[in-house]
């Protein structure tokens, strides 16, 4: 069974290379700066000074897409690897990429 053409495959959304500010938190990680890396519809890598615990619940504010919640699924070093909760909706998703893409291939 496919689904329609304006949902996402979550194992298979592309990732978008951009760098973008943003802000974090958590329960146990206090409100950080941090960089999104790249961007799909249903996760990001970050760069962060602080380090996550793979399980935790995090918040990460983005502009113009607000508060999106995730669970860290791996993190190294300077790296974190965010799973969003939801699927960010494709027409934010797509306006947010047109703003703050860095012109990189994904």
């Amino acid at each position: 069974m496919s689904l329609p053409s304006t949902e996402y495959e979550p194992r298979r959304a592309v990732r978008e290379t951009i760098a973008c500010p943003a802000r974090i938190w958590g329960l146990t990680l206090p409100p950080s700066d941090v960089v999104v890396v790249n961007l799909s519809a249903n996760g990001c890598m970050l760069q962060s000074d602080m380090p996550a615990s793979i399980g935790e619940s995090l918040t990460l504010e983005l502009p113009d897409l607000g508060s999106l919640r995730g669970v860290v699924i791996w993190s190294t070093g300077a790296r974190i690897g965010l799973e969003f909760e939801a699927l960010i909706p494709q027409d934010a998703y797509l306006g947010f990429l047109e703003r703050h893409h860095d012109g990189s291939e994904g």
